[in-house]
């Protein structure tokens, strides 16, 4: 049982480190990246394990992502979603193609996450590092004409 939760230990241990990069940027130095990601979807399973159809809905966020260093050791992250759509397609009778519920969308920002990483120890290939990570629910969290498109979650994240 022992060697079990130890195998379990290293597994968490080693996912949550390769969640973030433990090397710190040069003082001055970074890495940033503008991206794109999306989802967009006209189906879902049930609570029973069926598909089910819906309207088609999406949410897309384009963004940029930095690294920076402040210090040697101190580098600042930054996840910053600077547009971001949340949208239902028209609703179609598939007998009449009648448009049943006009399509909505709402354009925002997302939530923003800033952080901090402070680096313990490197030597060589080995690096140890801390960090704190804000969410700031800048997003929109109750869009549309029934409230329930977002691009945030109306939460602070630490």
């Amino acid at each position: 049982m022992k060697k079990l939760i130890f195998l379990l230990y290293l597994c968490l241990l080693s996912s949550s480190l390769m969640a973030e990069d433990g090397w710190p940027k040069p003082k001055n130095g970074g890495y940033f990246k503008v991206a794109q990601w999306w989802l967009v979807a006209n189906q879902h399973y049930t609570d029973q394990g069926k598909i089910d159809p819906n309207v088609t809905n999406g949410i897309y966020f384009t963004n940029v992502y930095g690294e920076y260093g402040i210090t040697e050791k101190l580098t600042g992250t930054v996840y910053f979603p600077f547009f971001a759509r949340s949208l239902f397609n028209n609703t179609v009778s598939s007998t009449t193609g009648e448009i049943l519920q006009a399509g909505e969308a709402i354009n925002s920002i997302g939530d923003l996450d800033l952080g901090l990483r402070y680096n313990l120890f490197q030597k060589g290939s080995t690096a140890l590092s801390v960090g704190l990570q804000l969410g700031l629910p800048l997003g929109e969290t109750a869009g549309g004409s029934e409230g329930v498109l977002q691009t945030g979650d109306g939460e602070f994240n630490q």
